[in-house]
């Protein structure tokens, strides 16, 4: 029953306004806070492979996002996450796992990629076509390219 999904739940009942004002913005504003005390990192203050390729896959995903108020947001949280596997093997180690059980569903076909042509502006300016049968997810999945 459509009433029973999380989605249903958060966006379609008087849940919406607790969760946009009690959860997402405290949280917003403690990922800032935080992030703020952190120094910035970089490729010359960083020395993992991963952490490196990290920070030019975030830094691609904030020039293409333009919600000023989630991209500080974004911002914080790939500032707190780079710090955490730069530093401590343990999370290094588990976010690695994470990556290959998701390359892994992908391959079986498990991932479904983006919708097609989203996110859209003016909050996002990919450009050319992306997302749905134009997404990677649908290149790998059709084995179009060698992995």
């Amino acid at each position: 029953m459509v009433t029973d999904l999380l989605s249903y739940k958060i966006l379609r009942t008087e849940l919406r306004e607790y969760v946009i004002k009690r959860v997402k913005d405290p949280l917003r504003r403690v990922l800032v806070m935080v992030a703020n005390r952190i120094p910035e990192i970089t490729k010359d203050n960083t020395r993992f492979k991963n952490t490196h390729t990290l920070i030019d896959i975030f830094d691609k995903f904030l020039e293409l996002q333009h919600d000023d108020c989630r991209k500080d947001m974004f911002r914080a949280a790939f500032k707190i996450f780079l710090m955490e596997i730069e530093h401590d093997v343990y999370y290094r180690d588990r976010f690695g796992w994470f990556v290959e059980e998701l390359i892994k569903a992908v391959l079986r076909g498990d991932f479904e990629e983006r919708t097609n042509g989203q996110p859209t502006a003016p909050s996002w300016s990919e450009t050319g076509r992306y997302g749905g049968k134009y997404s990677i997810i649908q290149t790998i999945q059709r084995r179009e390219v060698a992995i």
